[in-house]
């Protein structure tokens, strides 16, 4: 198996194979990792065999580590290969391509298993080859396939709401819904968002289908919103804020229901930045809400 460092003229050949891929996402397409610009040096992988693309790794350099893209909210290698055989050639390939390189270490901030069985197997895999699991945090995830159980408080505000002068809807205006993205940020937890606006407005007209801006409006008043992230049989909860208390409720309520063609509606990650604490308040309202843990984590491993 060959590997090939990523260069420009890979561009059609790394997107047409990430949309044709079983475990791939939009994210890992070129436009969606270039849109950071310069903030990360760049050293994505193709696998080859036989004159034919086999899997892709979105990663760059941080001195002599090897990190899959810290852009991202998920990372690791994107392929077809199911077979286990095959599975632990392609680690094998990317391992003894890092060694030749320098890399001392990698770090991969792997996808979920819920996306797709392949990513279990290349965990284990990854994990029996002398990977460790690093910077481990707590998801919350809803099934939307199946009965989603609100505790009792989360249903008397529900009910609250659908009985209220109240809307749920797309919102077009992102300018006016980044000003109370960041003010409701600024107010409860003193942090900015991740994004610029700037940058939101690119992924907006990149990815029309794959990014969404949802609100509620009660009385003419803004209430809560959220922006999402969606791909194949999942939707990512990227930012969720309100302006009237418990009005996220009602939000997510709906959007459960109108995102039902989805399977798996990820509510993110109660940890702190720095990952190693969680957030209880947060992470037990994800729960009444109908969230169920989720672990991620990162593989990491010495070369």
């Amino acid at each position: 198996m060959e590997v090939i460092r990523y260069h420009e003229s890979w561009r059609a050949s790394w997107d047409s194979f990430i949309m044709k891929s079983k475990n791939g996402m939009f994210q890992f397409l070129r436009s969606f990792l270039d849109y950071h610009g310069n903030k990360f040096s760049d050293h994505s992988l193709i696998f080859m065999e036989e004159d034919r693309v086999v899997a892709c790794l979105a990663g760059h350099q941080v001195e002599d580590c090897y990190h899959s893209h810290k852009g991202l909210s998920y990372g690791g290698l994107v392929t077809n290969i199911e077979n286990i055989s095959q599975l632990q050639q392609l680690i094998g390939a990317m391992e003894g391509y890092l060694t030749a390189q320098g890399f001392k270490n990698y770090n991969l901030r792997v996808l979920p298993g819920f996306m797709h069985p392949i990513n279990e197997s290349l965990h284990y895999l990854l994990l029996e080859n002398g990977a460790a699991m690093t910077n481990y945090r707590l998801t919350m995830l809803v099934n939307l396939h199946e009965e989603i159980n609100y505790s009792s408080t989360i249903n008397r505000k529900i009910k609250k709401y659908a009985n209220s002068h109240s809307t749920v809807g797309l919102t077009k205006d992102l300018a006016a819904f980044y000003q109370q993205l960041a003010d409701g940020l600024n107010n409860k937890y003193q942090v900015s968002p991740l994004h610029t606006l700037e940058e939101l407005q690119l992924l907006q007209n990149l990815f029309p289908d794959h990014l969404e801006c949802w609100e509620v409006i009660i009385n003419g008043e803004f209430a809560a919103g959220c922006i999402l992230f969606m791909d194949r049989n999942w939707v990512k909860l990227q930012y969720l804020f309100s302006a009237e208390s418990n009005a996220s409720t009602l939000l997510l309520h709906q959007l459960y229901s109108i995102k039902g063609r989805f399977q798996y509606f990820d509510l993110g990650s109660s940890n702190s930045l720095d990952q190693h604490k969680l957030n209880v308040g947060n992470h037990q309202f994800k729960h009444f809400v109908g969230g169920r843990p989720k672990l991620l984590y990162n593989l990491t491993k010495d070369l």
